[in-house]
């Protein structure tokens, strides 16, 4: 059975995947732009504690949009568990990136 056929919401786990936000330095033109505003995003995490498929939900500028999932996709997670402790795939884990106008 592939991975994906056993994937698993992520309200639906017993044990949630747990990921460090990543550090998200803004683009040079945010920066000159002094852009402020928050990008959210919704991706998956592997049995393996890779995230995979980071998609925008709510963007603010592609330049930004592309460092917040440039960003997420090199996260490394502890995977979500189910009841019998065993790693699965969860699905739609969503998080911010969040930037001020400064770098």
């Amino acid at each position: 059975m592939d991975e994906a056929a056993e994937a698993v919401a992520y309200g639906a786990v017993a044990e949630r995947p747990k990921c460090k936000k990543p550090s998200t330095r803004a683009p040079e033109s945010a920066v000159d732009d002094e852009l402020v505003g928050t990008v959210e995003v919704l991706f998956d995490v592997t049995s393996d504690g890779q995230v995979v498929n980071v998609r925008v939900l709510k963007g603010l500028r592609d330049d930004v949009d592309r460092n917040c999932i440039r960003a997420w996709s090199s996260v490394q997670c502890r995977p979500g568990r189910l009841l019998d402790n065993s790693a699965v795939m969860v699905t739609d884990m969503r998080y911010l990136c969040t930037y001020k106008g400064i770098d």
